[in-house]
């Protein structure tokens, strides 16, 4: 009986860790992909954006952008940029 008992109780558990929702952070950083899919650039065109956002604001080759420095620069604001930044 115990045993069983015990079965129950680990399925019970086992059944609501799954059933938990992951939690997932809205997303801070703009990506080279990201830019294409929202401008319709090309991959070098881009590239060469983020750059050019990454050097006004005297970021380092390997720093990265945040969304809302790209909506910054660009006069986009954060509610249209979302539908397209769901992970």
């Amino acid at each position: 009986m115990n045993f069983l008992i015990g079965i129950e109780h680990f399925e019970r558990c086992h059944s609501l860790t799954y059933k938990m929702k992951k939690l997932i952070p809205q997303r801070l950083v703009i990506y080279t992909k990201d830019v294409e899919n929202l401008t319709g650039k090309s991959p070098q065109a881009a590239r060469r954006l983020l750059r050019l956002i990454r050097k006004k604001l005297g970021k380092t080759e390997g720093e990265l952008i945040t969304v809302s420095e790209f909506c910054d620069f660009t006069g986009l604001s954060e509610a249209q940029l979302a539908p397209f930044l769901d992970n």
